[in-house]
């Protein structure tokens, strides 16, 4: 082969990978940012929490919530409950392995200790769903006081926020 041969067809090979590149990116679905992060925000009167930040991330992403607490009792704080959300707004059923708890000594997505008033907390998780698409969950904040001794925590929902998780 000449040398003209030869960088004929490295210049068509470069021109191949730059095309097929290019059409990779151009016909690939294109998702949001990533928000691997967010805030729960516990206040008033009956202490119910405001709307978070929507969390999105693909899987095995690792996810935060971080908890501030401005009520006058200490709580436990959960998240659970994740539901499809279908697009006419309804919801599927109650889905377990979502997103799952990164401390290896929880077995649920709560805070691991009661999150003081004027205090701070952290759930930590990550995303184990396997979706085709784009998937949007809606997801519960639970919050429960100190437990009596040997009694599990008594779970109250204060929000239903939602979570975009895709391939």
């Amino acid at each position: 082969m000449d040398r003209a041969s030869f960088t004929k067809g490295l210049a068509g090979g470069i021109v191949l990978a730059v095309v097929l590149f290019v059409a990779f990116k151009l016909l690939s679905p294109k998702y949001p940012d990533k928000k691997p992060e967010t805030t729960i925000l516990l206040s008033g009167s009956t202490c119910t929490a405001t709307e978070p930040i929507q969390l999105r991330g693909q899987k095995n992403d690792q996810v935060k919530w971080k908890v501030r607490n401005t009520c006058g009792t200490a709580f436990y704080v959960k998240v659970d409950s994740f539901r499809t959300k279908n697009d006419d707004g309804s919801l599927g059923d109650a889905t377990s392995g979502i997103v799952t708890p990164v401390n290896g000594s929880l077995t649920e997505l709560r805070t691991p200790n009661l999150v003081q008033p004027n205090g701070a907390g952290e759930i930590n998780g990550r995303i184990d769903a396997s979706v085709s698409g784009e998937t949007f969950y809606k997801y519960e904040i639970f919050i429960g006081p100190q437990p009596a001794q040997g009694q599990p925590i008594q779970w109250t929902r204060v929000r239903d926020p939602d979570i975009d998780i895709w391939p």
